[in-house]
């Protein structure tokens, strides 16, 4: 009998620039796992982050244009994200892989498009 066993590439990439700011191969997308992945961005770019916000705070909270972290729904990620960045940043669920099932044309979530196109299918 031949098990299955899922494997995730956990990847974090600039929107505007594509370059891959944090990466974390594991079997599973535990909590810890996530916050782990997650904290590679926040050795790496917090004080971008920090900065922006900085720049922002006074303005109303509707209008500010603060670094936005784009994912799936899956929980875990969303309690990393509160862990790390939820006083200086924003998190924003972008459509799932999936998106033409939905009826999408595109896709606006950056890793997402980036793993559409490494899927053999």
């Amino acid at each position: 009998m031949k098990l299955k066993k899922d494997h995730y590439d956990l990847n974090c990439i600039d929107a505007v620039t594509k370059y891959i700011t944090a990466h974390l191969f594991v079997n599973k997308r535990t909590k810890n796992k996530c916050v782990k992945f997650l904290s590679q961005i926040k050795e790496t770019r917090y004080d971008q982050i920090l900065e922006r916000y900085h720049q922002e705070r006074k303005k109303p909270k509707e209008k500010r244009k603060l670094i936005t972290f784009v994912s799936d729904k899956f929980g875990n990620y969303k309690t990393a994200w509160s862990k790390n960045f939820s006083r200086v940043s924003k998190l924003n669920f972008g459509v799932p892989i999936a998106c033409h099932k939905y009826g999408l044309e595109h896709n606006n979530n950056v890793v997402e498009r980036e793993w559409k196109h490494q899927r053999p299918y």
